[in-house]
């Protein structure tokens, strides 16, 4: 494996710690949301016993947060 294809497979997925770290967000937060009863679920990929988050997914996860926050802005 080249260095370049490492950096490629790195970028892909993240840990649990990067994906709080994206979000600016505890670890905790990112566990609750990853429970099967979670009413806002992430999406993540299970490997094993670890859990793994596509960058993209991420991405298009707050996008969406974003949109339905302007669809529905907050009460006063």
């Amino acid at each position: 494996m080249t260095a370049e294809t490492a950096t490629a497979i790195g970028d892909e997925l993240l840990t649990v710690h990067d994906a709080a770290r994206l979000l600016n967000v505890s670890v905790s937060w990112i566990y609750e949301h990853t429970r099967d009863e979670a009413e806002d679920r992430l999406p993540f990929v299970k490997l094993g016993k670890y859990l793994r988050f596509d960058r993209s997914d991420l991405r298009a996860y707050v996008d969406a947060k974003r949109a339905a926050s302007r669809r529905h802005p907050p009460r006063r």
